[in-house]
């Protein structure tokens, strides 16, 4: 019996996709648990809608850090209404930080995050990519790169971005949930395990915190594939006992082959 029927993943947040990988026995469907854009930590920077292909002269010029007097006004108002999912405000606002300068890192940050959480992946991945380039260090872009991957890239693409991320942040939580579940694609469940036993210690450490029930589950995904099956019904029942969704259903199929 296949494991599809009992795998219903709760995606936190406003950013929801699903992730499908096989391996031939058994055939597992991997969970895709994201983190919501807006408990992101909130970056010093911020940016505007209209992204268009720099200009090989642009990409050349060092990068802009804005300087206006009321530049610091304009991000805090930008981020508070963006996490009220007050869009329409957030967009009057971050297009007023596009006019100060599209090349600073605050309108290439806040544009960013703005698109993703309009829905516009499309136009999100070229923006995102264009902040990096400007600036290839910067925590909102490679953070939201890789979440975003999770939703819309290929398998490469997806752990490439998690990759790059914690090449810089080695510590992030989010970029390591995404390092994990591409490594479970991969069937290198013994190193999703690794992740997550970490992320279990230090949950709550890097200014989030993943809901505890969900990590317990996603361990005990990588502990099935891995072949630690008496293991992996521990941490569904604890998941269970929370009414995580599925982990009953999933406890019951794990006892049935004890």
């Amino acid at each position: 019996m296949t494991l599809l029927k009992y795998f219903s993943i709760l995606v936190v947040g406003l950013i929801i996709g699903w992730s499908f990988a096989k391996r031939q026995s058994p055939e597992i469907v991997l969970p895709v648990v994201q983190t919501p854009l807006q408990s992101l930590p909130t970056p010093t920077a911020i940016s505007s809608v209209q992204v268009q292909k720099p200009q090989a002269s642009t990409l050349a010029q060092k990068p802009v850090q804005a300087e206006h007097s009321n530049l610091d006004a304009l991000v805090k108002n930008f981020w508070s209404e963006l996490n009220n999912n007050e869009l329409p405000k957030a967009k009057a606002l971050v297009d007023e930080i596009g006019q100060i300068s599209k090349d600073s890192k605050e309108y290439n940050e806040a544009i960013t995050r703005f698109l993703i959480r309009s829905g516009d992946s499309e136009s999100a991945v070229p923006a995102l990519n264009h902040c990096l380039e400007l600036y290839p260090k910067s925590k909102s872009c490679l953070t939201d790169l890789s979440s975003i991957e999770m939703q819309v890239g290929t398998r490469d693409e997806q752990l490439k971005a998690a990759q790059n991320c914690l090449a810089i942040f080695p510590e992030s939580p989010h970029c390591l949930n995404d390092l994990a579940i591409g490594r479970m694609h991969e069937g290198h469940f013994p190193k999703a395990v690794s992740i997550y036993e970490e992320l279990m210690k230090s949950n709550g450490s890097y200014g989030f915190r993943f809901n505890i029930e969900m990590l317990h589950a996603q361990l005990g995904y990588a502990l099935e594939g891995a072949g630690r099956i008496s293991e992996a019904a521990e941490q569904f029942d604890t998941a269970c006992r929370s009414h995580w969704q599925g982990a009953c259903a999933k406890l019951e199929d794990l006892r049935q082959k004890f």
